[in-house]
């Protein structure tokens, strides 16, 4: 009775320490197994994809443009994120190399990003290249994806997709591409609801504590909502006063909304605390009560292995811990680029608008010079007029005028056909303005979608995939 109830307890202590100190919900155990499939739409084994334009051709086709090999040997990068791919076919297939190792050394694999599929899968030629052989039964592997310290399951692809190697959600979620920017009122929802799944998971904890402990930690639960609610009456009114008196308010909601959730943090930590204290406790108690009956004979070995799962959990909180810190100390450091970031934007909007400027100011000249120089040959040519009429009656004067009209007309014509070729040099280089403005235009987009991708990678939750080129090969 014994070993079955610390076993479960200790179960149920570790998976509400999991959900406070991680930060991507990740476990030991496998996301994979019948109970995980039993919520998925579409089970493992009723899954299928026809995808018939994705083969080694394609692979080939797609490594020859951008370098990179299937297959062929890779290094891990460092940073992860992000990487480039293509929008592929007619099919408009979302194509993307990542870095991939099993046992053998890191490669280059083609993955097609398939957001309705739950599950990672990988073909037999990928399998045979990974592992160094083919014959193997096994269909479920772990695989390093992009970043070497994150294992994700994947499978052997087969029917219509045999050929194709599907990146799903799973692998999303777990190295943490599905982040999107949510409004302060939804992340501090979100943490409310952190905060009241953890109290509830710890009614579990409830039933095993004796009267007094259980009353004495129900007592800490409605002290830790009070103390949660208070907080959150003051930090949503700092959030309304910035949103309504600040210009630029993200950077004060920010930092509200992350104090809000320090301090869930805290009252849960303390409440898990309290319960593990509590319900070790109980556990040495009950441990006392059957040491005394089996005193005679030799230590149990469950009571041992329990010991020893007991000493795993706590070795697995600790990573955990170290974990969070490592998190904390990169978001300060993203936070720092995105601050370089939004100061590189506002020096190209300066020089965008200094180009759009001269170029106006270039148009305005030719224009004018062009205007001048036409009335001046217009008058030159007038008044070659009125003197050839004045002196009609001189015929050698007549032909001498003639000729001055002659050759007046002439240069006028070269001087229509200067004026012309200088307006066709203008238009070309107009047109080479325009292509610079589109150039820095382009460059404001991307450093625009480098800080949301920079802020997505902070927030911990949804994904996008904005950093992948729409190039169709």
């Amino acid at each position: 009775m014994f070993n079955s109830f610390s076993a479960a307890a200790s179960r149920r202590l570790n998976t509400v320490a999991a959900r406070l100190f991680s930060t991507d919900g990740s476990s030991k155990s496998t996301p994979y197994d019948a109970m995980w499939q039993a919520h998925l739409a579409v089970p493992l084994r009723h899954f299928d994809a026809i995808i018939d334009d994705i083969g080694d051709e394609q692979y080939a086709s797609l490594g020859s443009n951008y370098k990179k090999q299937n297959l062929s040997p890779a290094i891990f990068p460092s940073p992860a994120f992000p990487v480039s791919g293509s929008v592929f076919s007619s099919n408009r297939r979302l194509m993307v190399p990542l870095v991939c190792q099993m046992k053998d050394k890191p490669r280059y694999i083609w993955f097609m990003l398939h957001t309705r599929s739950p599950y990672t899968c990988i073909s037999l030629k990928t399998v045979e290249a990974l592992l160094g052989t083919r014959d193997t039964d096994q269909r479920i592997f772990d695989l390093r994806i992009q970043d070497e310290s994150i294992e994700i399951q994947c499978h052997v692809s087969r029917a219509n997709y045999q050929h194709v190697n599907i990146l799903g959600m799973d692998a999303l979620k777990k190295l943490n591409l599905m982040e999107a920017e949510k409004s302060s009122y939804d992340r501090i929802v979100e943490i409310d609801r952190f905060h009241s799944k953890t109290i509830m998971d710890m009614k579990e904890i409830d039933k095993k504590l004796s009267p007094d402990q259980a009353k004495k930690l129900n007592f800490m639960k409605t002290q830790s909502i009070t103390q949660l609610l208070n907080r959150r009456i003051e930090v949503t009114e700092d959030v309304h006063k910035a949103e309504k008196e600040e210009k630029e308010p993200k950077e004060s909601v920010d930092r509200a909304v992350e104090s809000y959730e320090r301090t869930a943090r805290r009252l849960c930590s303390i409440l898990v605390d309290a319960g593990s204290k509590m319900l070790a406790e109980v556990e040495r108690n009950a441990k006392k009560e059957i040491l005394k009956d089996i005193k005679p004979f030799p230590k149990d070995d469950r009571i041992e292995e329990l010991e020893m799962e007991l000493a795993e959990r706590d070795e697995q909180l600790k990573e955990s811990q170290k974990t969070v810190a490592q998190y904390e100390k990169e978001s300060k450091e993203w936070k720092v680029k995105e601050q370089e970031q939004f100061q590189r934007m506002e020096k190209n909007e300066l020089e965008l608008l200094k180009l759009s400027k001269k170029m106006d100011e270039m148009k305005k000249k030719a224009m004018k010079d062009d205007e001048k120089m036409r009335m001046e040959l217009t008058k030159k040519v007038l008044e070659a007029e009125d003197s050839l009429e004045k002196l009609a009656d001189s015929e050698e004067e007549v032909k001498r005028l003639k000729g001055i009209v002659k050759a007046l007309n002439k240069t006028l014509e070269e001087m229509w056909e200067s004026s012309e070729k200088m307006t066709m040099e203008m238009a070309e280089k107009q047109k080479e303005t325009e292509n610079e403005l589109e150039g820095v235009k382009k460059e404001l987009r991307d450093a625009k979608e480098e800080l949301e991708r920079i802020y997505k990678e902070d927030s911990g939750e949804d994904s996008s995939f904005d950093h992948v080129d729409d190039s169709d090969n």
